[in-house]
Parts: structure tokens; C-alpha cells; sequence
């Protein structure tokens, strides 16, 4: 079934629900642009805010562990930290100054409030913050801090300073809020609902915090669908699309409480079992996690990751051209730059990236790169940072890490290289595998069983034949030879058999 036409500037929330997965794209014009997924058996930890136990400090790291009992010590920067000097005559919660030291204030031993920001990561804890934020549809609560903050996104100057001192006037004096721009679209009364409702819940989480042991899980996060409408149905979404009744009629209920003006853009399709399929999505998703991704004019990126930073790189690839040299790498690397940023927010790639695009030899065209590519990433809400390029051609960018990226979603390590992308080849393990069998001989042996992957196993037998020719391997040895096809293609094995054929 083909997927409904869409006006150019079309923006489309699809929710396609199993028992097994959920997953949440968020459509801008006909293209994925961001993909959340949520499985049945995941255990998210970000958002969650737990009371916690200091269990060390590392002056030397700046960084603090504390046991949230969820196996692996959440990791705590200073900067992260939010101390009491209400004593000393400061405010009731600040940040930790440059290269102060946490104790006295913070020790071994002390119970904190904390509140996961990142997910853990191989070895890594999860990571942590003392600066607490609970988020709702038009507005985010500050508890860590006080005063009124507006989202860069409003528009309306008159509006912007009537939700200010609205929320002034209404907003708790030991705490702090930020109107998101959807509040701009709404009427007052909804915007105080919505601050009722984050203040209450704070409350319950501040009375739980003030009575409980720790380490104990205080909040926990809201669930895939509930975020996704929180943070994704805006006013210019022109729809959501779902496939679940159930799950329909939670969000309609939830948004209607809220933001009534957009529950009417919730649309139902029952009996769709892949609304991924029915959108034109599963492909697009497929294509985002090539290695390689073709561009309109023949040129071409490559993307690899290494344990410290993801690399993109540039290519010429078919596209000769029409015009001079220098034209042709400029559109090249306007073209590259325009799909990096969809394909950057798309894999949802966090952490150090370099972006190896085409030299060019005048600055002018160099900063007009770097110009598009900032201007692209404007919409990415993980606010990447940008830097100048260098005279070789490479940009570097530092995205926030926001969970995990769509391979880690979609895909693992290969067992067979580790990751690497590359093998041994069949010579280099046969070769292995025959110096084995001859110290076996030497030692003694005179049957021998040979394991492998079948091409290997041919290798090792075309190699063998020539020592048996040679006179290396004696004919009162008897070497039989088994293939394998669930041994890794860089392992073999050699065993020994009895006189009766046993092992």
C-alpha cells in the first residue's frame, strides 16, 4: 500500500505498535528525520530520579559515584553537582564553582538526589545529574533553580511577555520554570493546568525524597508514547498516526487534557500491522544504517565508528560535473552537507564527529560549507555545536548523546570480527591451523580430527597436501577433516582421536 501524499512542509508522527517493539518516527517532508524506539524487554534509566548514595570521589577526575541500586554506580561530574549554600549567604542551590571540590558540602556516604542523563554504555554507569527537570507538554519545572525562562522558539514578542508573567505570578517561589513553545499556541488556563499538574508532581517526588532510604528510584520516566507526545506533538505536526486503539485512545485522552487543539490530528489504523511498511519508512531506516549513502548527484558519504568519534567522508563518487573544478566540489559539498545534518539526526549520533568534506582551496567557499551545515542542524533538537574548517577539509561537530543511536538499535557486533569490519583470510588461518598440526605431530600425535568453515577447510587441505607430498607429514599420519559452518571463520580446530575413532 503506497504511503498518502504530503504537502511539502508536512510533518507526520507515526506510532507503530507490537507486542515486541514500539516505535515512534517523526516525518518532515516525506523523510524520516528521528526514530525512538522502545522494546518490551528494555529498561530505560534516563529521566528516572533516584535518591542515591556517594560511594567515592575522584578529585583527580572531577567526578563522583554514586549507587543508585541499579548494579552499575551512576557517574557524577562536578559540574553536574548542585550544592546547599544557603549558610554561607548564596543561593539555596548552585552549581559548584570552577575547580571547587565538593566536600564538605558533598562526601562518602552522603544521600542525593539525582537524576539520570545518559544511559550507560558498555562498562560506563549511566550518567547523572543533580539539576533535576521534570518535563510537561507546553512547559519544563526547574526544581533545582528559580525564576522564569522562554524558550528560543516563541515568536510573538507580546505573547512571550504574557506567558512571563503569567507564570510569575502563579510559579512557587522556590522554584523554577521554562515555557516551551508550544505554551505559545494555548490558551492561560491550559498553560496553568499543565503547571498544577508538574508542581504536584514534584511535590510527591520532593515528600518521597525527604522519607526514604537510599538508594531507591524516587521517578521513573515516562513511557515511550507518553514522551513522544510530550515532546514531539507540536502544533505544526499535521498528524499522528497510529495503529494500536488502545494506545489511541490514551493519547487522545492525554491530549486533551492538555492541549485539546491537537487531539483531533490523532488518526487511527486499525489492522496495520507495519505502519512502517505502510509509510515507505522500513527502507528509509535501512538506508540509515549503510555504511555508505548515495546522494542525489553521484557523489557519495561513507560513515564509520571508532571507539572515540564518527567519521564521515566525502566523496566525488559519478559526479563529474558540468561546469569548473571548483564549482563542482562547492555544490558537491553543499549537497554532503544538507544530507550529514538529516543524516546525523536521523542515526541520532552523539559524541565527537569529523566530517572530512572535499578540499576546497578559498575560504569564502570553506565558510559557506560550514554556514549550510550549522543552518541545517538549527531544527536538531540535540544541539549540535559546530566548528570552523580546517584548510584539509574537516569540520568538527560535538553532538549531546540522547540514547542510543539507530545502529545500536538496529544492529550488533559482528561476532565474527569484533566489530572491526574486516576477517582474517582463509591463507592467514590455514597457515595458523598448520603450524598447529605440525607441533602436534612433533609431540606425537598420529590421528588428528581438522575443524573449520568450509573455505577454510579447503585451504587447509590444499596446504597440508603439499607437506604430505613433500615428505613433512609422514604416511603413519592420519589426518581426517570435518567441516564446521558454526565455527567463526577466523578459528579452527584439532583434536586428537583414539585408535577406535573417538575423541
Amino acid at each position: 500500500m503506497k504511503a498518502d501524499t504530503q504537502s511539502p512542509s508536512n510533518k507526520q508522527l507515526i506510532f507503530d505498535i507490537n507486542p515486541y517493539r514500539k516505535t515512534v518516527v517523526l516525518v518532515e517532508n516525506g523523510r524520516a528525520s528521528e526514530v525512538h524506539v522502545e522494546c518490551s524487554s528494555e529498561k530505560r534509566l534516563v529521566g528516572n530520579i533516584y535518591r542515591g548514595v556517594v560511594q567515592s570521589i575522584l578529585p583527580g577526575m572531577s567526578v563522583a559515584f554514586v549507587d543508585i541500586g541499579e548494579g552499575k554506580n551512576a557517574i557524577l561530574h562536578y559540574r553536574d553537582m548542585r550544592i546547599d549554600r544557603s549558610r554561607e549567604g548564596g543561593g539555596r542551590h548552585e552549581q559548584l564553582r570552577r575547580g571547587e571540590v565538593p566536600t564538605p558540602y558533598i562526601k562518602v556516604g552522603s544521600e542525593i538526589a539525582v537524576q539520570i542523563s545518559k544511559e550507560p554504555i558498555n562498562n560506563k554507569g549511566p550518567k547523572a545529574t543533580m539539576e533535576l527537570t521534570l518535563p510537561g507538554h507546553t512547559l519544563v519545572l526547574l526544581p533545582s533553580t528559580t525564576g522564569v525562562f522562554i524558550s528560543k522558539r516563541f515568536h510573538g514578542d507580546e505573547r512571550k511577555s504574557h506567558i512571563k508573567e503569567l507564570l510569575r505570578e502563579h510559579i512557587p517561589d522556590d522554584l523554577g520554570v521554562i515555557a516551551r513553545s508550544e505554551s505559545e499556541q494555548i490558551d492561560d488556563e491550559s498553560v496553568l493546568s499543565d503547571l498544577d499538574s508538574i508542581v504536584s508532581r514534584w511535590r510527591d517526588i520532593e515528600r518521597d525524597l525527604g522519607i526514604c532510604r537510599a538508594p531507591k528510584l524516587i521517578w521513573s520516566e515516562e513511557s515511550l508514547i507518553s514522551r513522544s507526545v510530550r515532546d514531539l506533538m507540536r502544533s505544526d505536526v499535521s498528524e499522528l498516526v497510529i495503529n494500536s486503539r488502545q494506545e489511541y485512545d490514551y493519547i487522545r485522552e492525554l491530549l486533551s487534557v492538555s492541549t485539546p487543539h491537537l487531539a483531533e490530528k490523532v488518526k487511527l489504523i486499525e489492522n496495520e500491522y507495519d505502519l512502517l511498511e505502510r509509510y515507505n519508512l522500513n527502507k528509509q531506516l535501512s538506508e540509515a544504517l549503510s555504511r555508505r549513502v548515495w546522494l542525489k548527484s553521484g557523489a557519495y558519504l561513507v560513515f564509520d565508528r571508532t571507539e572515540a568519534l564518527y567519521s564521515i567522508d566525502v566523496n566525488t563518487g559519478k559526479n563529474v560535473g558540468t561546469s569548473s573544478v571548483r564549482s563542482t566540489i562547492l555544490e558537491t559539498n553543499r549537497e554532503a552537507a544538507i544530507e550529514i545534518a538529516h543524516q546525523i539526526r536521523l542515526r541520532n549520533i552523539g559524541g565527537i564527529i569529523i566530517i572530512d568534506f572535499i578540499d576546497m582551496e578559498k575560504q569564502e567557499d570553506r565558510d559557506l560549507i560550514v554556514s549550510v551545515l550549522r543552518e541545517e542542524m538549527l531544527s536538531d533538537t540535540a544541539k549540535p555545536e559546530v566548528c570552523g574548517m580546517t584548510k584539509l577539509g574537516l569540520v568538527e561537530v560535538a553532538r549531546r548523546r540522547t540514547g542510543t543511536s539507530l545502529d545500536g538499535i538496529y544492529s550488533e557486533e559482528c561476532p565474527c570480527c569484533g566489530g572491526s569490519g574486516t576477517i582474517l583470510s582463509p591463507d592467514t588461518v590455514a597457515l595458523r591451523a598448520r603450524r598447529r598440526l605440525m607441533m602436534r605431530i612433533a609431540g606425537g600425535s598420529k590421528r588428528l580430527l581438522i575443524s573449520a568453515y568450509p573455505d577454510v577447510l579447503a585451504r587447509i587441505k590444499e596446504i597440508v597436501s603439499l607437506d604430505m607430498v613433500c615428505g613433512r607429514i609422514g604416511d603413519d599420519i592420519e589426518l581426517n577433516f570435518r567441516n564446521d559452518v558454526f565455527l567463526p571463520r577466523s578459528e579452527f580446530e584439532i583434536k586428537e582421536l583414539n585408535f577406535n575413532g573417538s575423541k
